[in-house]
């Protein structure tokens, strides 16, 4: 076989692939394919087999992207239900002893955390977007500050949830209130 007919081979082998939907090639296959000896049909064979992996391989990052992203999702509703809802019941709970003339002291630090674990949990949510915003201009990037961003902001809700409770438990009981008699 000389050059004019591999270049031809070549040709009908880059043109059957391109019908067949492939778009993008790596150079080291191309390369693989002028250096080798094999006849154009082998390498139309191989080259729909390099396709299938790739396709694989796409597919399957697809998933996984998927999958951390409704796991994110999960995450930063989880925080900002938990830190809201306490938020509201310790509100609930000093308007009930105002309501008594009972005496209360240090509820603002605890509404204060809470109400802060859910602000940070809702800009974790913006921060989903901007992390996909940047995934998407650069996926082969090897960090995205968005990303980290956001994994820091849903860590950070649950640790103020956490620090919330333990005040709250420090005050009722440390005697920080006492009931009007």
């Amino acid at each position: 076989m000389d050059v004019s007919d591999q270049q031809n081979g070549l040709r009908e082998t880059l043109k059957a692939l391109k019908d067949d939907g492939v778009t993008v090639m790596s150079m080291d296959g191309l390369l693989y394919l002028l250096d080798s000896s094999t006849p154009p049909q082998e390498w139309l064979a191989e080259l729909r087999r390099w396709q299938a992996q790739s396709d694989a391989t796409t597919q399957r990052g697809m998933e996984l992207f998927r999958s951390i992203m409704n796991a994110a999702h999960a995450a930063f509703k989880s925080a900002t239900l938990i830190n809201g809802g306490a938020a509201v019941a310790v509100l609930t709970f000093v308007s009930s002893l105002a309501q008594h003339k009972t005496p209360i002291q240090g509820f603002g630090w605890v509404v204060g955390l809470f109400a802060s674990g859910a602000l940070v949990s809702a800009m974790a949510a913006g921060g989903t977007y901007l992390a996909q915003r940047r995934y998407a201009r650069a996926p082969n990037a090897a960090t995205n500050p968005w990303t980290t961003a956001t994994i820091g902001c849903v860590i950070a809700s649950y640790g103020f949830f956490a620090i919330g409770c333990g005040v709250a438990m420090a005050l009722f009981s440390g005697g920080h209130f006492q009931s009007a008699q």
